[in-house]
């Protein structure tokens, strides 16, 4: 392109101060202590290029706060460092696809259209013969023949293409200019404008709080700790995609176009209003979630790092050492429930729950000087020597039912014996 899509620029500001304990006008602190406080603010701006919801409106980018406070604690002529630190990051503007159904809300329409220019093209005739025009709703979906269009009270394809575009609000379709359009074999295909950058929004505040404790416990003994619990809340998540996406639904019922068969050519058993539940299923899911604790966020994580080494004895030369790390549970799915209002909807407040996970590495090294310049260190490694999960599979989505969608494999467990030469 001649000249750039899009110019994103911004002005961000960060400071901190960080305070230590005077000990010139207050005196020393017992056991080799210093302590400091610190806090910190800082905007960010996350330049995002060509960005445009499904309006095709252009969307501001990135914009966040961060605020931390917290406070050092040494002990023991900082043989012993304890780091506290507390978090909030508000977010405006976050991406998201909507659980990768962001393209389906108006898609959907180009795919709706593409299955019946299929029964077109394959010759599958306008109405259902005699005996298939007795099967009406409910059990049309059962008919063999024709495309439904007796029950939509349409007489020709083309009636049949405006019947699926009309699902769109007028100024949607002013948008995408969905269109059927007829090649030289005469072949129908589908087309549409496209939508660069197709993306939507939410916001979110993110609070959180770290500890880390590193230190020597002996002259031989190290040991370094990491806990952190993070939770976050969700706002104003698509905006405009998922009123859209609903107001579609709706516009399904009130066409008559729902309790068709969506593929008359295949002559699958699926309505038009059974596809598009796929999509307003994860929009309401999507918008359950605001101004709630994402389940989807571990909140619990813990490293445990040590390691032992032998400086004197039959043992000396030799060094052993471990790490473990856990993962609190995660949210891979919700349940259905009946709304007030009779809809089902995912129940946000009993998700379907991942395990929490627990793995654990070990090494084992010995290092001796084979001469003034050389050293020589073998080392065997185990890593996910220890694996609480074992090697089940790990459900990372689960279907409404409680049934497992998509697995992760484990990881593997894995052993390294490596030879070092430094010189």
């Amino acid at each position: 392109e001649d000249a750039p899509a899009t110019v994103d620029e911004n002005d961000t500001e960060t400071w901190s101060l960080v305070a230590k304990y005077p000990e010139v006008l207050l005196g020393d602190l017992p056991f080799g202590m210093d302590i400091s406080a610190h806090y910190y603010e800082a905007e960010s701006f996350q330049p995002a290029g060509i960005s445009n919801n499904i309006l095709n409106q252009p969307i501001s980018s990135p914009y966040g706060e961060t605020k931390e406070y917290g406070a050092t604690l040494e002990f023991f002529e900082k043989r012993l460092s304890l780091r506290l630190n507390w978090y909030e990051t508000i977010n405006a503007n976050a991406r998201t696809n909507l659980g990768g159904y962001l393209g389906l809300v108006v898609g959907e329409i180009g795919n709706f259209l593409g299955k019946i220019t299929q029964a077109e093209n394959g010759g599958v005739p306008l109405f259902p013969s005699d005996e298939d025009a007795q099967l009406v709703v409910p059990d049309n979906t059962a008919r063999l023949t024709g495309t439904d269009a007796d029950l939509l009270g349409v007489n020709s394809y083309d009636e049949y293409y405006d019947a699926i575009i009309g699902l769109l609000p007028t100024e949607v379709q002013a948008i995408y200019n969905y269109r059927v359009t007829t090649l030289e074999d005469g072949t129908k295909i589908v087309d549409q404008d496209p939508i660069r950058g197709l993306s939507s929004t939410f916001d979110f505040v993110a609070k959180g709080f770290e500890a880390d404790l590193v230190g020597r416990i002996t002259d031989n003994w190290s040991v370094a700790l990491n806990v952190a619990q993070q939770k976050t809340v969700q706002s104003n998540t698509g905006p405009v995609a998922v009123p859209l996406a609903f107001q579609i639904e709706e516009n399904l019922v009130t066409s008559g176009l729902a309790p068709l068969r969506d593929a008359p050519f295949v002559v699958a058993p699926v309505t038009y209003a059974q596809r598009y539940s796929n999509t307003s299923r994860i929009m309401r899911v999507e918008r359950a979630k605001d101004n709630t604790v994402s389940q989807e966020q571990r909140e619990w994580r813990v490293n445990l790092i040590s390691r032992y080494d032998f400086n004197e004895g039959i043992l000396k030369g030799f060094g052993i050492g471990g790490a473990l790390r856990y993962q609190d549970e995660v949210s891979v799915g919700y349940p259905n429930k009946i709304d007030s209002t009779g809809l089902v909807v995912p129940d946000i407040e009993n998700p379907w729950f991942g395990p929490d996970e627990l793995n654990g590495d070990l090494f084992i090294r010995y290092n001796r000087r084979i001469s003034d310049k050389l050293d020589w260190t073998v080392q065997l490694n185990a890593r996910n020597l220890y694996r609480s999960n074992g090697s089940k599979d790990i459900p990372v989505t689960m279907n409404p039912d409680g049934g497992i969608a998509i697995i992760r494999i484990p990881n593997e467990q894995q052993f390294f014996l490596t030879n070092t030469f430094s010189f």
